[in-house]
């Protein structure tokens, strides 16, 4: 469990929803900007801190060439 949950910035997130897809309680949401463009928002209060919203965020951990096709 990491203490420190952080997603991407607005300016850097891709929009592909994999960090909400992947929390196992459904804390992260999605807000749409003026541009069209999604962004998560975590609810803190609910979040448990396991980290895999960190984890799974292509931004925050790149694929690497091992796991890059799976």
């Amino acid at each position: 469990m990491t203490d420190n949950i952080q997603l991407c910035t607005t300016e850097k997130c891709t929009g592909c929803k994999a960090c909400g897809d992947i929390c196992p309680i459904k804390c992260i949401t999605f807000k749409e900007d003026s541009e069209g463009f999604y962004t998560p928002d975590i609810n803190r209060d609910v979040c448990i801190k396991c980290g895999r919203c960190m984890k799974t965020c292509p931004v925050i951990t790149p694929p690497t060439e091992s796991t890059r096709f799976i």
